[in-house]
């Protein structure tokens, strides 16, 4: 190769590294070294700018979408398959022209879910919820390392939570309730740790709750009900700091209450009604202060309810009728004056209705199916009679 040669060789690989790439022959530059005129090339037309190439990437992915999922019947469609530009088309927010929002809930999407989504490199915010998409989560999804948010709920899905996912660094919630997803609840959900909100209830899942999600340190909601989980509550789950909600009931959980979740000092929403757990309410969710709602309701629990409930101020919602609870109501729980939901009924709870009762504002009290029984006198009746939902009649005897 001539000194020439070599010389036109490294400018075009200078030049195709830039923004722009522009096209240079070489006896055209040889003749401008040669008449010491190099700031004059001869140029030829400039390629693509590869930004619009990717614009033109999603428009292409967008109209493939489309098509896929019958965008003639969708409720909305504005804009879409127009000459304007995409950020226009209902649904879709673009920043610097790339498409980093599609939300379509309630919009009437049928068929397969696409793949063509993962052409979509920047999306940040996926929301298809309330539609009748059908199929696979497609693995190609895990190539959206941008994703922040997958919304799927209600929708016809099928098959497990594709492993690809557990790359996507960047996901805070992952949303697919009630959307036919089957398989176990995999492990490398524990890989997932910028993960804020874990919504997947009302699935056909049939294995244990993993206790990788203990490894969740963003972890806020976990809303795992309505499956057909099983095993023991991993008391791992004890250990996240931001968690405000676990709902589990519904499904087949077994073994003891963790005492661990008396460690859930942000928690707000305790659900595990509707399940086979046994032993005794532990005296440690008493260090739930910020708690507002207990549902332990139709399982197997024994013992008595411990006094400690007292301690949720903010209590408003207890739920634990179906139990094998027995001895009496105790009065320290009655202290809290947000409760407006008690629910005692079908349990063994034995004696006298406390009398703190009186100045709970409840709204609901159920206590028949059990050995409990209200004061005779006029005030307490008068109070009961008052109550908008209330059933249980005995009286205790003088």
């Amino acid at each position: 190769m001539t000194f020439l040669e070599s010389r036109a060789k490294a400018l075009e690989s200078v030049l195709a590294g830039g923004r722009r790439l522009w096209v240079v022959s070489l006896p055209v530059l040889v003749a401008g070294v040669l008449s010491c005129e190099p700031d004059e090339p001869e140029l030829l037309r400039p390629g693509p700018e590869p930004a619009a190439q990717l614009v033109e990437v999603d428009r292409a992915a967008l109209v493939e979408f489309y098509h896929a999922t019958g965008g003639e019947d969708w409720k909305k469609n504005d804009g879409w398959l127009t000459d304007d530009s995409i950020g226009t088309w209902y649904g879709v927010t673009v920043r610097d022209g790339r498409v980093i929002h599609l939300s379509l809930p309630s919009n009437n999407l049928k068929g397969r879910l696409p793949k063509v989504v993962a052409d979509l490199s920047k999306l940040r915010n996926l929301s298809l919820r309330d539609n009748r998409l059908l199929g696979e989560i497609p693995r190609e999804f895990g190539d959206l390392s941008d994703l922040g948010v997958l919304d799927l709920s209600s929708n016809q899905l099928s098959g497990p939570l594709p492993s690809e996912l557990k790359g996507l660094s960047n996901l805070k919630g992952l949303r697919a309730r009630y959307a036919g997803l089957e398989g176990s609840l995999p492990a490398w959900l524990g890989d997932l740790t910028a993960l804020e909100e874990l919504a997947l209830g009302g699935n056909h899942f049939d294995s244990p709750i993993p206790p990788e999600l203990g490894d969740l340190p963003n972890l806020g909601s976990i809303y795992l009900a309505q499956n057909q989980l099983w095993g023991p509550i991993p008391p791992e789950l004890g250990i996240l700091p931001e968690l405000t909600v676990l709902h589990l009931q519904g499904n087949r959980l077994s073994g003891r209450i963790p005492p661990e979740l008396g460690n859930l000092r942000t928690l707000r929403e305790l659900g595990l009604h509707h399940n086979e757990l046994a032993g005794p309410i532990p005296s440690e969710l008493g260090n739930l202060t910020n708690l507002a709602l207990l549902h332990v309701s139709d399982n197997a629990l024994t013992g008595s309810i411990p006094p400690e409930l007292g301690n949720l101020e903010f209590l408003a919602d207890l739920g634990l009728s179906g139990n094998d609870l027995t001895g009496p109501i105790p009065p320290e729980i009655i202290s809290p004056k947000h409760l407006v939901r008690l629910v005692v009924h079908d349990t063994g709870l034995s004696g006298r209705l406390p009398r703190e009762l009186i100045g709970v504002p409840l709204n609901e009290f159920r206590w028949h199916l059990t050995e409990l029984c209200s004061p005779a006198d006029e005030e307490f009746q008068r109070w009961l009679e008052s109550l908008r939902n209330h059933i249980g009649n005995r009286k205790c005897q003088p």
